[in-house]
Parts: C-alpha cells; structure tokens; sequence
C-alpha cells in the first residue's frame, strides 16, 4: 500500500492551510495510507480526523525526514512549500510533488523547489512566464478549501466581525510581532463592535492580556472550524494572506484588509486592489502618509522593516490614533462582494481538486 506523507511548512498558517485544502480530497481512497508531518505552527489548525495520523518531527530537518520516509516501503511525498521534504524524497530517489502558491513572488523559482517530480505553480499574475521552460511545471487555479460545504444559502444567517490575524510568527522569526499587536491591542480596546478575534496561539495569548473590552472574543481556531465561523461572518477583517482572501471572497463573506505582516502580504494586497478585490482598508502608507520602500527586499528585511516601522508608529500618539480611527472605518464598512469575486472569476476555484486528479493520475493511486 502506498503511503502519502503531507508537508507544510510554518511560515504562518498559509502553507498549512493549503495543504489542507488538497490533503481532504485523499480522505476517501481506500489503496493509501496518509500521514501529515507537523510540528508546532504546522500543527495548530490540523483537525482531528480518524483518517489522519499526525507525525511530530521537525519537519525542515532533512536528515529526520529521511529517516522517517525509510520506515515506509512505498513512500510518496506531497509538499506544500517545504522544500526540506522535497530535498529528502530527492536524495532517496522517491516519488514528489511541491505546491507553491507563491511562485508569482519569485524573481526565479527556487532550484529546490524543482527537485520535485511535479511542481504545482498557483495561478496569480506572471506565473506562466515564471513556469516558462520548467517540464515539471503545472499552472493550477487558486487552491480553495472548498471540499466541505460550508457555503451560506441565506445571508441572513451571518452575523458578527471576524478577525483573522493569521499564525503570526514564521522560521524566520520565532516570537510574534509585538508592536504590531500593541497596536491592534490599542484599537480593540476602543472599538465597541463585537469582534470574534483568531489567529496563531502565542500572538492571541498576547493580546489577551492586553485587551480588555467586553466586545472581544479570541479563540484560536482548527481548519473547518475556522471555515465555518467565516461562512457565518458579515465581515471578515485580515492581514492580505492569500488563503484568508481567496476563501473569504469564495464563501461571499466582506473581506477588508488591515497591516501586511510580511512582503508577500503588502504584494498580495496590491494585486487585490488592481482586481478591485480590496475593501475599506488599512495599509502602512495611510498612516506614515510615504511609501512603504520594501519592494524588492528579502522577505526577512521586508519583515525587520515593517516590525520597526510598528514601533515608530507606536510612540507616535499622532499616527497610534490615526491607525485607531482606521480601524474603526475597517469594522464597520462591507466592500462589494461582487467586485471581490472578480479575483477568483480570474484565476478559478479548484486548485485543490486539479491537484488530487493529477496526482492520482500521475502516481497510480487509483
């Protein structure tokens, strides 16, 4: 019997989040016996399904993962931007797949990543030129966690705010950023909407301690459950993170965006506004009132310059209330579903199903 074994890798929830997306439609095949890797950010939003066993090993160790992918005579990796695993199933000479849903960022797709014996690239603007000459490539639509169905019939059903601010914290940086959430501390506290706040363990552990508004509820949130709670929402207020995006806009909920966290998140929200799939929002450059002078950085130095700018706002009363009273129009405002929904007209819905069919296809699974 063929073994799948899933990678994510922790660099906030999204490449977990992806994972899950088409990991679900193998849940149901009878000839594989599947296993997802996690450790820690990896692991927070996994559900607990009796068709999933959970492997706790460092997941970006090489020499761990080859020593578990040799207690199984037939091997098969599927990797959702772990390039560790994919590196592992090279040297061994066994069969993979990498899912990349940010090869629109790369100036060169990563060498490592092409290792794979399938390379999914997610369609977004420049991907099939980026892919160009690649054999291995395959452009898919947009990966959306839409195997279950949690798609509202009656919009009269939806209430509360939700607010999604992602796993907070990636490899290269291990403690959340605490300006950036002293900030979003000070804006809670001065908001009288009821606000249902999610995201990464150790950032909700810190803003609890801060926040003392009775309107505020956290709660740290497994995959479907999230699903749901979105599916519920009037309006759902994150960080540009693909995932949330491209989910919130397929269930029909509002989607307004608030600071980017990283590099990826300030391109991602530039591109959502070119389709017009951006809301009432907030962005670094409404406050400092300048730009941003990120493009192009590594995303570590992208991520060193957006937690400092944090902390100058922070010791300006000027733009600390600046950024409240935005906050304040973020909650309170819906943007147009419809013209939000031209993003995934673009660029499709069934990333998640292409790659299953592709995938048994290619491996023989069934």
């Amino acid at each position: 019997m063929k073994s799948l074994l899933f990678f994510s890798n922790p660099f906030g929830y999204g490449p977990t989040a992806t994972m899950m997306a088409v990991l679900r439609h193998f849940f149901n095949l009878k000839n594989v016996q599947i296993y997802v890797v996690a450790r820690g950010l990896c692991k927070e939003i996994l559900d607990d399904y009796k068709e999933l066993e959970i492997i706790d090993i460092d997941q970006r160790d090489v020499s761990e993962i080859i020593k578990l992918l040799n207690k199984y005579p037939e091997p098969y990796v599927i990797s959702s931007l772990n390039r560790f695993a994919v590196l592992a199933a090279y040297k061994m000479g066994i069969p993979s797949c990498f899912i990349d849903t940010l090869t629109y960022l790369w100036d060169k797709i990563p060498d490592d990543y092409l290792k794979a014996d399938m390379y999914y690239a997610s369609d977004f603007p420049m991907v099939s030129e980026k892919t160009s000459g690649h054999k291995n490539a395959i452009i898919t639509p947009l990966i959306i966690d839409n195997k279950l169905d949690f798609m509202q019939k009656n919009n009269d059903n939806r209430k509360g705010v939700l607010l999604q601010l992602g796993g907070l914290k990636s490899p290269l940086s291990d403690n959340p950023p605490i300006d950036y959430l002293d900030l979003i501390s000070f804006a809670l506290n001065k908001t009288q909407k009821y606000i249902t706040v999610c995201g990464g363990n150790d950032g909700l552990n810190y803003l609890k301690q801060r926040v003392s508004s009775p309107n505020i509820d956290f709660t740290s949130l497994s995959k479907d459950a999230f699903l749901r709670k979105l599916s519920l929402s009037e309006l759902c207020i994150s960080t540009p993170g693909l995932n949330t995006t491209i989910e919130s806009i397929y269930f029909k909920t509002p989607i307004n965006f608030i600071l980017p966290t990283n590099l990826s998140q300030w391109v991602n929200h530039n591109i959502f506004s070119q389709f017009s799939a951006n809301g009432i929002d907030i962005t670094w450059e409404s406050i400092i009132d300048r730009g941003l002078d990120i493009q192009g950085l590594p995303e570590y130095d992208a991520i060193i310059k957006i937690n400092k700018m944090a902390y100058d706002i922070k010791q300006s009363i000027k733009q600390t209330n600046r950024f409240i009273e935005l906050f304040q129009q973020t909650v309170s405002s819906a943007p147009n579903v419809n013209k939000q929904y031209n993003l995934l007209k673009k660029y499709g819905t069934n990333g998640a199903n292409f790659i299953f069919e592709d995938i048994c296809k290619k491996w023989s699974i069934r």
